[in-house]
């Protein structure tokens, strides 16, 4: 189904559209048994030291490893019925590679376009090597001091990398963008302290400095573009492209710092506490959730606009009962 024809207005990839015909299968071999399922392997080690009384230092490292990967193999499709085709990025400052063509990108040809898809999922192995290994380092200091004085906090830092290139070409998927991406090592701080003042008042804070959001541009590009990139017309009227490598590109960090003072009371046989907490001290507004829709809207750019930012300074009364 290839031409407008009033009711559908747009070409289809589908071929037996609004026909009862079954175009998925599952290997039974991958679908039932034992150790058959998506899982990882962890590995782990840790080292505690004692620097002095009171004070001990810990490291771990670890590593995990993902298998049994899936896969879904269109079998009426092979490589030679694509054509690769290039597109240019948007002229943009805030994009890494703005103003310069983006390849690697593959659309099926015609002759193949809307032909009966015939696809069976089983395991990734059987077709090529698919991988995703994460390593990461914690590092945490532990301090109890007799004069009341409480530190706990450390770094935590890791990266991802996923590699499925080999996997691509096997499953008839000749595209080789973004086919194997690594993270750079994200790392978390953490830090929390309390001190108890005369009067049994105490004093107590937490921080905490996280990576920021990843970055990415899903720009539409119309079947014009499209076409300019094949040499050839387009099987399609439109198509979003992501046109930053992920993984490359993040947001601020966010920095977040919380204090509260708690006055201990007894009155007969109960414990009383009264509380006073304030969240987002420094009243920061990091966003949380960016949009990656790359587009105009309202005359003006909506990429990157925030949907969700870390909620504003909030002060909090409070007491508890023990009894």
């Amino acid at each position: 189904i290839g031409v407008p024809n009033g009711e559908i207005l747009a070409p289809t990839g589908n071929a037996a559209f609004g026909t009862p015909v079954i175009t998925e299968f599952f290997d039974p071999d991958w679908a039932f048994g034992w150790g058959k399922r998506f899982a990882n392997w962890e590995f782990s080690g840790g080292v505690q030291h004692e620097l002095t009384s009171g004070l001990a230092l810990n490291v771990s490292v670890f590593r995990r490893i993902f298998v049994n990967y899936s896969a879904s193999n269109n079998r009426s499709q092979n490589p030679g019925d694509f054509d690769p085709y290039c597109v240019t990025v948007p002229t943009d400052p805030r994009l890494p590679n703005g103003g310069q063509p983006l390849c690697g990108l593959f659309e099926v040809n015609p002759e193949t376009f809307g032909v009966l898809e015939d696809s069976i999922t089983t395991f990734a192995d059987d077709f090529g090597t698919q991988t995703e290994h994460w390593n990461g380092v914690d590092v945490t200091i532990n301090a109890r001091m007799d004069n009341g004085l409480l530190l706990q906090g450390g770094v935590s830092t890791g990266r991802t990398s996923t590699d499925q290139c080999d996997l691509n070409v096997n499953l008839n998927n000749p595209s080789q963008l973004y086919c194997a991406t690594e993270t750079p090592f994200l790392t978390q701080v953490k830090l929390l302290g309390s001190y108890t003042l005369p009067y049994d008042i105490q004093l107590s804070g937490t921080f905490q400095s996280l990576p920021g959001q990843q970055i990415l541009a899903n720009v539409t590009y119309t079947g014009a573009e499209l076409s300019a990139g094949l040499g050839r017309p387009s099987n399609v009227s439109t198509r979003t492209i992501q046109v930053i490598e992920p993984g490359t590109v993040y947001s601020e960090r966010l920095n977040q710092f919380d204090v509260r003072a708690t006055k201990h009371l007894t009155l007969g046989p109960a414990q009383y506490r009264v509380m006073f907490d304030l969240y987002n001290v420094f009243n920061v507004s990091t966003p949380l959730q960016l949009n990656n829709q790359y587009g105009t809207t309202g005359g003006g750019t909506a990429w990157q606009r925030p949907t969700l930012i870390i909620p504003g300074r909030l002060a909090k009364f409070a007491f508890q009962i023990d009894f």
